[in-house]
């Protein structure tokens, strides 16, 4: 029995009359009638009392009426449960230092756009970000770049947009200025807040900035995450590199300061968004061109003046 069946029935039981029932239902009484027909041969049960002018239910069809109307209210919650879709969330992986800062600040910043979405972001290092997305386990992935190190994707297979350019950056803690400075006069180790070798900016900084870096270093703390490093630094516990927009609000609230002027090299990161060819994902396509754009002007816009206006007035 399904819903036409059961407000077919009802308008029977509400009205008392076939004739009546019919108008009800918008149908012929001739047509209606045959359907009354086709559910008592169904049911094996008499729903139409003939023996009576106007024919109307019988006692037994009028003793169903709650159940029918119980039945109707049931079949309507399940069909408007079934009217909202369910929809596939939105899957990224991204670096660790990209997934701590900026990202979620550009997917705040698209509330409108996100608030359709539900997001499962995976954070893990190049390789396995990788992996996620050529497995299709996420719709795109994030990446640092640099100029001797570049991705090289299958070009038939992902699609690949650079959507603008962060830097890697030397800082301390200001009260550590004086003490790093007697370091390196006595030429001293100095102790490094770093990641491990196993991710792109730890691996950048042992094999690009630390041989270009004029000073001895030990490893004083190794960690992949971003918040423990900046954390670290801030505490006085040694000096490290750190992604520039990661750094903006301690810059500028004096909690770090850079130290390129006492030697420390810097070099600059182009993050890159990359996105299988597959026409399953294609409806994601608005939503991860509202991502890269966003994080290119959270990428232009660069560090916002100290006083925290940022752009023309």
């Amino acid at each position: 029995m399904d819903k036409n069946a059961i407000l077919d029935l009802l308008a029977l039981i509400r009205t008392g009359s076939i004739s009546l029932a019919a108008q009800t239902r918008n149908a012929s009484q001739s047509g209606y009638s045959r359907r009354l027909q086709a559910l008592e041969h169904l049911l094996g049960a008499e729903l139409v009392d003939r023996t009576r002018r106007p024919s109307g239910p019988t006692a037994f069809l009028k003793s169903q009426k709650l159940e029918l109307e119980t039945g109707l209210v049931a079949m309507n919650r399940l069909a408007d449960a079934f009217a909202v879709q369910p929809f596939e969330p939105l899957r990224l992986a991204a670096l660790h230092s990209i997934s701590a800062n900026i990202l979620p600040r550009a997917l705040a910043a698209l509330g409108d756009v996100m608030a359709v979405h539900d997001i499962r972001l995976r954070s893990a290092n190049l390789e396995s970000c990788f992996q996620m997305l050529m497995t299709e386990e996420v719709v795109a992935a994030l990446f640092y770049e640099t100029e001797t190190r570049r991705l090289n994707p299958p070009r038939d297979l992902v699609q690949r947009t650079t959507v603008g350019r962060d830097g890697f950056i030397p800082v301390c803690a200001p009260d550590y200025i004086g003490p790093l400075k007697e370091k390196i006069a006595r030429d001293e180790a100095l102790p490094l807040i770093t990641y491990p070798s196993e991710v792109f900016l730890g691996d950048l900084t042992r094999s690009a900035l630390l041989p270009a870096l004029p000073f001895r270093v030990s490893m004083k703390l190794v960690s992949g995450l971003t918040q423990t490093i900046q954390q670290s630094i801030r505490c006085g516990l040694g000096v490290g590199w750190l992604p520039m927009t990661a750094t903006t609000d301690d810059l500028h609230a004096g909690h770090l300061v850079q130290i390129t002027d006492l030697g420390f090299p810097t070099t600059e990161l182009d993050l890159t968004i990359l996105r299988l060819r597959t026409k399953s994902l294609a409806e994601f396509t608005p939503t991860i061109d509202a991502i890269c754009q966003e994080i290119s002007d959270i990428l232009e816009r660069g560090t916002p003046p100290p006083d925290g206006r940022s752009g023309d007035p």
